[in-house]
């Protein structure tokens, strides 16, 4: 969408970008304008300016500058349409857009993620209180998954039955066309008849940059079925444009300025425990162009650590390939032969887990 001169004018005018930097950094007054440490680069000595006067930011020791919608880019990773619709907003702006089409897929949007919602609750209840739900309990256990990442990840279990969450949902109003959108049953081989996706499975919720469940994966207990299943794609979730657990990981990345990368679910899980928080899950074999843009809002510089078997092996040069034309520094954590980070730092410990 392009916007008009007029209307960036007005946002830019509508907010003070005293006040909108003041939000992240702690301005001090000095003459005209403002002083205070520059958020783009470590110094002890303020060097970075703002002037009410002119609008404008300038750092006299990186050379960072620019007005408000600069700043809101360059220190929160935002596109710049992202930047003028979170300022528009705080200026009380209206964008132009079509205001029913907008309104009515909001409202589907928010539907689902309440669904979400109401489903990984479900799932954590059958966790909790069925008696299959114990053998997960004892699975995590035996994994070293303990109950501070099964409560932070709402961790849950899908019963064996083919329809038990169908019909958990249908007595709370959903439809069938609904939930298949959703991800969550899908049309049986007999007619008229509707199964749940997820079955006998453990189940990982899957959440937003915001924290907001979007999906979920789902992990068998043996090699009887295809060990992982995702949800399908949905108006809130693709597979290829998020990053599991990016949300509780991105403050930590910004702050170390580097992410780990795993392959799965477990690891994620495992290594957050051993003190690794800046990390976050592709969900697959190799990073997509995507989840690449998304990684450059946070940081530059990215440390793989997929499994070491020749699938992991081949996903790592598929990722470093991408990474290079993304133009961002690459480390490689290399495991023992046959280890999944999770396996490797249950046995040999945090101290070895080292690029």
């Amino acid at each position: 969408m392009r916007f008009s001169s007029n209307l960036l004018e007005e946002i830019r005018n509508r907010c003070d970008i005293v006040d909108i930097i003041s939000e992240y950094v702690h301005l001090k007054p000095a003459g005209k304008g403002f002083k205070g440490l520059c958020p783009f680069h470590e110094e002890k000595t303020p060097s970075f300016m703002v002037s009410p006067e002119k609008q404008l930011f300038h750092c006299f020791g990186c050379g960072e500058g620019g007005n408000v919608f600069n700043f809101l880019m360059k220190y929160e990773k935002l596109s710049f349409f992202e930047a003028v619709k979170i300022l528009a907003q705080k200026s009380g702006v209206s964008l132009p857009v079509d205001e029913e089409k907008e309104n009515i897929l909001h409202k589907k949007k928010e539907r689902l993620y309440e669904l979400n919602n109401l489903v990984a609750n479900y799932y954590r209840e059958c966790l909790f209180k069925t008696n299959q739900g114990k053998k997960v309990i004892n699975y995590f256990k035996k994994r070293g998954i303990n109950d501070i990442s099964v409560e932070k990840y709402i961790l849950g279990y899908a019963p064996p039955g083919w329809d038990a969450l169908t019909n958990f949902l249908k007595k709370k109003g959903y439809s069938y066309e609904e939930l298949i959108k959703a991800g969550l049953i899908k049309k049986s081989k007999i007619e008229g008849k509707y199964i749940d996706y997820f079955r006998d499975r453990i189940i990982f919720p899957i959440f937003s940059l915001s924290g907001r469940v979007i999906g979920f994966g789902g992990r068998v207990l043996d090699d009887s079925l295809p060990k992982y299943i995702n949800s399908p794609e949905t108006l809130v979730y693709n597979k290829g444009s998020n990053l599991y657990s990016l949300n509780f990981a991105k403050e930590d990345i910004r702050k170390k300025n580097y992410i780990i990368i795993v392959e799965g679910y477990t690891d994620v899980l495992i290594t957050q425990q051993y003190g690794f928080n800046n990390l976050a899950a592709s969900l697959g074999t190799a990073l997509t162009t995507k989840q690449i843009d998304l990684i450059k809002r946070f940081t530059d510089t990215v440390l793989i650590a997929y499994d070491s078997d020749s699938a992991g092996n081949m996903a790592t040069l598929r990722s470093l390939d991408l990474l290079v034309k993304a133009g961002l520094e690459i480390k490689v954590i290399a495991l023992s032969q046959g280890y999944d980070p999770a396996d490797f730092l249950i046995k040999k410990g945090r101290g070895t887990f080292r690029h």
